[in-house]
Order: structure tokens, then C-alpha cells, then sequence
């Protein structure tokens, strides 16, 4: 049992009584284990270049939100902490009908009617679970940037009537899946078949070598988001650093968007307000050799911007406007020259 759900197992049973709190966690449990069976074992098979977005995801986001709440999670009712464990349950089931639009309500509640079936006591539970997956990515309906967490209800409820904060539990749920990244979320096998039958799409192997270089950690503590991003150059199969710079130059994009989901979500979530920093830093290696480049950690504080879909063209103005070292350029040269050393 992972640890936030034996926390919501103890807090229903502390809440309810044992047995009608044991049997209200039955009602996650049994969804639980026929979505793992069903659809989200199946995920890879209708998406085959995704990074994983398989049971070892929903745990690791799961694990992310016990992170992220620390120990605020007592703060959470028996029903808030139900209702956190099943959005993030069934926030990526949409996968199963293809990645575009994997959000929305028609494609999860196909799912969702599935798993729970079609009585009238699930209306009000589905109601809440399509409203918070839905707000999970930062797409609206005509895929345009979008305060999507604004459309959730800020004070909902399950059948019971008993009050959940759902508003927040959304903001929650998006902040963790967007921190739920590294090696893990790929196969190296994969990769080294790419672009062949049963490997990863040539187009897609950029998510995936974001996957292999970043390293997340949750310092709520501290109010810090840190990144670390691991990046190697192989000097003689990539001679030119193309293949080396478009590495770095998504890692900086993502960076800039993690950070703005922090801030939004933070705007939205009173339990992630300590979390006023994003530090990051980078860690470079020649053939798997670390070398250094004498590069000050990027820290960014706080606005409340509503996440922006096109970062392109933003890395020059902001990432460099904050340490010009940060040129990719001028990075790569500098690994040349530790190279000649």
C-alpha cells in the first residue's frame, strides 16, 4: 500500500469508524485496481511514444502529492484526501483513446463510467473527478493557454455532503504530474531502437531524453522546488553539439514552464503557498566525464502568470536576461575546450 493511501485509509477509519471507513476506502481500491487492469496497463499500447504514463506514474504522482503536502496532509479531511487519491487515479485514463484531448471530460468520463458503472451514486463523485482532470494541463477546449483551474469549483462535495476543497485538490493534482519527471518515465531500450519497429518515434525522443536528464526534489521545507538536469555530450557521435544543444535548449523551455505552474498553482492552493522558489541547476558531462562549467544556479521567485503554451521565443529574453552564461553556444564551446584539455 503506498504511504498516502494507508494515511487515507487510517484518517477514514479515525473519521468514520472501522468499518464503514474501511469500506469507504474499498470504494478506492476497487477503482483503483480495475483501472490498473483495464485501461491504464493498456495506455502504452494506444500510445506507444509517450514517456510512461503506466501504473508506475499514477504511484509516482501519488508520491509526489504526499511530497508536496508534507505534513499538511493532515490538514486534509478523510474525503479531501479520497478525493486527491482518486483524481490523481484517474487523471491520464484518456490516454487510452490517444494523448490529444486526454483531459477532457467526454474522454475520461468513457473511462470512468466503465470502471464505476452507470448507478446514480457515482454522479456527484464523477461530477468532481471530470472537473479536476480536466483542469490538469493548460489547454483549453480550442487548445489555447487558459485559467483552467479558475472553472473548478472552489468548495465542492461528495454524495455524503461533507465539504472538499476541490479548487485546491486540482491545483494539487496539476502541480504533481507536471513534477513527476526522470529517469524512470522511459525505457532505454527504446531509445536505443528509436525511429525502428517496437522504439520510440525520432519525434518523440525529445520527452524522453528530458526524461533520462532530470532529477526532481520537493524541498518543502525550505519553499524549494529543485531541478537538476544531468546532461552528457557524446563528443564523437555528436561531433557538431546539435544534438547536445536541443537537449539543453528544452530543458530551459521546461524549466521556465515548471516554474510558472509552480506560481499558478501556488496562486490557487493554499497548502502549496510555501513553495515561493524554483532553483535549478545543470551538471555537464564529456563521454560521461563531469566537467566544469562555472555556471551560478538559476532561482525564480514569484508572479502569477497563467502558463503559456509557446516558449520558444521566451528562453533568450528571460533565461538569458537572468545569467547570459546560460547561452547555449557559449556552453557547448566551453565544453569543447574541457574537452581539449
Amino acid at each position: 500500500m503506498h504511504p498516502f493511501e494507508k494515511k487515507l485509509e487510517d484518517k477514514l477509519i479515525e473519521t468514520l469508524d472501522n468499518d464503514e471507513g474501511k469500506s469507504f476506502m474499498s470504494r478506492y481500491t476497487s477503482a483503483r485496481d480495475k483501472s490498473f487492469d483495464n485501461v491504464i496497463s493498456q495506455i502504452a499500447g494506444s500510445e506507444p511514444n509517450l514517456t510512461k504514463h503506466d501504473v508506475s506514474h499514477i504511484k509516482n504522482v501519488l508520491t509526489r502529492v504526499h511530497e508536496l503536502l508534507g505534513d499538511e496532509v493532515t490538514d486534509l479531511n478523510c474525503f479531501e484526501m479520497y478525493t486527491m487519491a482518486i483524481v490523481v487515479l484517474f487523471h491520464d485514463v484518456g490516454n487510452i483513446f490517444g494523448r490529444e484531448d486526454h483531459q477532457t471530460k467526454s474522454k475520461v468520463a468513457k473511462v470512468y463510467n466503465h470502471i464505476r458503472g452507470n448507478e446514480p451514486k457515482w454522479n456527484q463523485e464523477r461530477l468532481v473527478v471530470l472537473q479536476a482532470v480536466n483542469a490538469h494541463t493548460g489547454r483549453s477546449q480550442t487548445g489555447e493557454a487558459k485559467d483552467t483551474l479558475k472553472e473548478v469549483e472552489e468548495i465542492s462535495n461528495l454524495e455524503n455532503g461533507k465539504k472538499i476543497r476541490l479548487r485546491e485538490l486540482a491545483a494539487i493534482l496539476r502541480f504533481a504530474d507536471e513534477l513527476e519527471e526522470g529517469p524512470d518515465r522511459t525505457s532505454t531500450f527504446k531509445q536505443a531502437i528509436a525511429g525502428e519497429t517496437g522504439g520510440y518515434s525520432k519525434e518523440s525522443m525529445q520527452y524522453h531524453n528530458y526524461s533520462n536528464v532530470t532529477n526532481v526534489f520537493i524541498d518543502r521545507g525550505n519553499g524549494r522546488i529543485i531541478l537538476r538536469y544531468h546532461i552528457n555530450w557524446e563528443a564523437n557521435a555528436d561531433p557538431s553539439g546539435e544534438s547536445f544543444k536541443e537537449t539543453l535548449k528544452y530543458c530551459l523551455t521546461r524549466v521556465l514552464k515548471l516554474d510558472e505552474e509552480r506560481k499558478y498553482t501556488r496562486y490557487y492552493s493554499q497548502i502549496l503557498s510555501p513553495f515561493k522558489m524554483t532553483q535549478v541547476s545543470f551538471h555537464f558531462t564529456v563521454d560521461h566525464i563531469p566537467v566544469d562549467i562555472a555556471l551560478d544556479k538559476l532561482e525564480f521567485s514569484d508572479k502569477i502568470p497563467v502558463p503559456r503554451i509557446n516558449l520558444e521565443g521566451v528562453v533568450q529574453k528571460e533565461i538569458l536576461d537572468s545569467d547570459p552564461n546560460y547561452d547555449v553556444e557559449k556552453i557547448f564551446q566551453a565544453l569543447l575546450k574541457q574537452k581539449e584539455i
